[in-house]
């Protein structure tokens, strides 16, 4: 018994190692690494569906790292990551490919306006303000690109993985 205890500890301290590596260890979200196996393991498995691809960066996060210190940088990048989190659909897959860019993969997009009503959601709830000992709306603004759809998830993603 004991040795099927430490097997298994063994098993599972793996398998805690491989998905601290998938994983943003500030924000909890998918990392590059995480979306590169997300899309090896899934998205190969929905070949046929359209997707959209938004990405979205926080233009002037800088400012907030620069003028109010990096922990309300690290806060900023944490209550995004919640905001967007919570917005997307539970088969969506949001991850934060570095710095201050997130991406969401939006499966099962049935036209561009889909996407498009998701790029919506999106911006508005990145573009509100986060308090932090006072407000950083301003230094919030963000670029969304969502890609047309029309691609299948497979296609759609390859192609931003290759860049």
């Amino acid at each position: 018994l004991r040795h099927s205890d430490t097997v298994r500890g063994e098993i599972g301290g793996r398998l805690d190692t491989q998905l601290l590596a998938w994983r943003d260890p500030l924000t909890g979200l998918w990392n590059r690494r995480g979306l590169e196996r997300w899309y090896a393991d899934t998205a190969q498995q929905r070949l046929g569906q359209p997707a959209a691809i938004h990405v979205i960066d926080l233009v002037g996060f800088q400012t907030v790292n620069d003028l109010m210190g990096h922990q309300a940088g690290d806060d900023v990048l944490c209550a995004v990551a919640g905001r967007l989190t919570r917005t997307v659909r539970t088969d969506d897959f949001v991850v934060r490919t570095g710095g201050d860019e997130f991406l969401i993969v939006q499966l099962d997009v049935a036209n561009e306006h889909d996407a498009q009503i998701m790029a919506e959601r999106i911006d508005e709830a990145v573009s509100s303000t986060i308090d932090y000992v006072g407000r950083i709306a301003g230094a919030m603004n963000n670029e969304l690109n969502p890609q047309p759809t029309g691609k299948s998830a497979s296609e759609t993603l390859a192609a931003w993985l290759a860049k």
